[in-house]
């Protein structure tokens, strides 16, 4: 029977494996979300977002739900869509504020839409072509981290991390042409930081 199918390739599969309804081709897409809208019920599965759903770590505290960029760039693949971290996600993820973010922002130029895990939300929020014109995904995010400190206030462990980064993830080949499209401040900063 193909409840019982999907059932058994869910239940080979490891917790924290993230699913949609498009993870079972050859299935009918209505029955397929028929299916998993039962396991939800019974529990196997945590329904995330729309169509998204999860295989839950579960503990004596409860489950423990996956990094949110996990969860973004699993979606962002079965998309086939762009993905970058914005605001205080791209500070955070580049050491550069230890402030946990309200609501996880991610720009996408796929659809927008909202994700829970748990206690955090996640959004997907879709932005213009301009944001995804960085040759090197490291570029991309240090602009919205830069874009959401602004120009002022940095301190010298700040710049001294900007400085380590770019030296560390900036890819040289595309690096002139990443740097021609950030504001004339982000690139002035970044060159004195590597002066």
């Amino acid at each position: 029977m193909v409840t019982e199918e999907i059932r058994k390739k869910i239940g080979r599969c490891k917790r924290g494996t993230i699913f949609f309804v498009s993870s079972f081709p050859g299935y009918d897409e209505e029955y397929v979300r028929k299916v998993l809208a039962q396991l939800v019920e019974d529990g196997t599965l945590v329904r995330l977002s729309n169509g998204v759903f999860l295989k839950p770590v579960k503990t004596r505290f409860g489950i423990v739900y996956p990094d949110p960029d996990v969860v973004v760039k699993a979606i962002a693949n079965r998309d086939h869509a762009k993905v970058l971290p914005n605001g205080y996600v791209a500070l955070n993820q580049l050491g550069l504020s230890t402030q946990v973010p309200v609501v996880y922002m991610y720009l996408t130029n796929g659809a927008t839409r909202m994700v829970q895990l748990g206690q955090k939300q996640v959004m997907l929020k879709h932005a213009s072509p301009r944001n995804f014109a960085f040759k090197d995904p490291f570029m991309g995010t240090l602009y919205q981290a830069l874009k959401c400190h602004g120009e002022n206030g940095f301190t010298e462990d700040e710049l001294k991390q900007i400085a380590h980064l770019v030296k560390t993830f900036a890819k040289e080949q595309t690096f002139a042409h990443d740097l021609d499209l950030m504001s004339a401040w982000m690139s002035k900063l970044i060159k004195e930081v590597l002066s």
